[in-house]
């Protein structure tokens, strides 16, 4: 339950959405061929098409100030363990994102961890 108890305006997804519809569901990719969610250094989540991209805010409400502010802490926090390391090899990154992703067997998946597969896909894209 996203934000229940709280204010309305700090309530998101499944509190906020309430009666709303999704066109489509946002968690299974199925629904999204070819879509991809992308999360921004800024900690906002956002897609890449509509109309998902407005539903990720207007019917989720997860851009909101306080998950973005989370999101954003996250991937700083992790991106400064990794500079203190002197950065990450591939086999690195491909382990870490194995861990941050849910593969490695870990049953808890860490807070906000979506932003930080993504930021190690990326950085994975980019070392190819």
């Amino acid at each position: 339950m996203g934000g229940d108890g709280p204010t309305n305006s700090r309530q998101h997804c499944d509190t906020w959405k309430g009666d709303k519809e999704l066109s489509r569901n946002p968690a299974d990719r199925a629904h999204w061929p070819g879509i991809e969610v992308e999360f921004t250094s800024r900690g906002e989540i956002r897609a890449t098409s509509e109309p998902l991209n407005s539903e990720l805010s207007s019917v989720l409400n997860l851009n909101l100030a306080e998950l973005k502010s989370k999101r954003k802490a996250v991937l700083d926090g992790f991106k400064r363990a990794s500079e203190m390391r002197g950065g990450f090899s591939r086999d690195q990154l491909e382990r870490r994102l194995r861990e941050w992703n849910g593969d490695g067997g870990v049953d808890d998946l860490k807070p906000y961890c979506q932003v930080v597969v993504h930021w190690l896909r990326k950085r994975l894209a980019r070392a190819a």
